[in-house]
């Protein structure tokens, strides 16, 4: 399988868990797409950036996550993938991005 944790070496999201919001989200994928954040890093629930896109169903969000290099089989804090999460939420297109995507 291609499921795994996240590295604990992966560097951590500079918010709270709670501070992450849809607003913020496009800020922080802002920095990654600068170099300033790595596209792997967590909050302390061990969520990623591409979690939280894919939670809200922000496809735009998580098509520049995948090509700027996020895992999109990386589990969260809750054992859970983007594609779980998208798929809770009913985010029918943003799984298919997440399954099929090919960098």
């Amino acid at each position: 399988s291609q499921i795994e944790k996240t590295s604990g070496q992966a560097s951590s999201i500079p918010r709270k868990f709670k501070d992450c919001t849809p607003q913020t989200l496009g800020q922080l994928v802002e920095q990654v797409l600068k170099g300033e954040l790595d596209v792997n890093a967590h909050d302390a629930a061990w969520w990623t950036l591409l979690d939280y896109a894919a939670f809200w169903g922000n496809k735009e969000l998580v098509i520049q996550l995948l090509r700027a290099g996020a895992c999109a089989h990386s589990l969260n804090g809750s054992d859970k993938t983007p594609v779980i999460l998208a798929r809770e939420q009913g985010h029918n297109q943003i799984v298919t991005i997440l399954e099929n995507f090919k960098k």
